[in-house]
């Protein structure tokens, strides 16, 4: 498969370092900066088009100050680490002034990250019954420190786009990889009929080392219910009927 005809592109959005981090101002942070991965939709509540797009809080890296908002219930006695400012993922908004897409506005975050994880990659909406089902994947190292997480699919739920969304599943995780292949496959994108597509990243070989797949995984099937989902059937490789 090839892609072409490429040369005839614009801009059409920059972080502003008030809503979303700059490239500059990301310098002294310890680990990947975003401002990616757009997904074009149409709300069928208010008929305008949107992106979603991967970013991180406006500011210097390491000015951000945790609260107790962005850390959440933790355990008696719990110290958050000095470094968790750096990680400052989110999910960004643009929205187009027409249907012709010609002008972008950027909007506040759908969901922030601040503290807990710096990236928040390929967000993608399921709009279904009335629920906005938000996607996103995240890397296990990407976690701040003190926390932990999967390589995998994470997702929250909300009755609109701009809401305030809950965690899937009660801890947001929809889809992770098998403990003894940690890395096993990576950037999943949740079709509206459930089909899950993502591509085959690191597998373990019998000498004990890792193998890059680069090619598409299973598809798999998501049943999305209220606030739970579940992985109900495993297809063909890259199937997409």
């Amino acid at each position: 498969m090839w892609f072409d005809g490429f040369r005839n592109h614009r801009i059409i959005a920059e972080p502003d370092g008030k809503l979303y981090q700059t490239m500059a101002q990301s310098q002294s942070g310890p680990i990947i900066y975003a401002f990616r991965d757009p997904f074009v939709f149409r709300d069928p509540r208010d008929r305008k088009i949107h992106i979603l797009f991967e970013g991180n809080t406006a500011g210097t890296a390491g000015s951000y100050q945790c609260t107790k908002r962005d850390i959440g219930d933790v355990p008696a006695g719990h110290e958050v680490p000095e470094n968790a400012k750096y990680y400052t993922g989110n999910i960004g908004l643009a929205t187009a002034d027409s249907d012709s897409m010609g002008k972008w506005r950027l909007q506040p975050p759908l969901l922030s990250a601040n503290c807990v994880n710096q990236q928040t990659e390929r967000p993608h909406l399921v709009i279904r019954n009335g629920k906005y089902y938000l996607f996103t994947i995240s890397h296990k190292f990407t976690f701040a420190p003190g926390l932990s997480g999967w390589d995998g699919l994470y997702g929250f739920v909300g009755p609109s786009l701009r809401s305030d969304y809950k965690p899937l599943n009660g801890n947001a995780l929809v889809l992770g990889n098998p403990e003894d292949a940690p890395t096993q496959q990576y950037s999943h994108y949740v079709m509206p009929n459930g089909l899950v597509e993502s591509f085959i990243d690191t597998v373990p070989t019998a000498d004990g080392g890792t193998r890059f797949g680069g090619t598409l995984a299973r598809t798999l099937v998501l049943s999305m219910n209220g606030n739970k989902t579940r992985l109900t059937q495993q297809l063909g490789y890259g199937f997409i009927p």
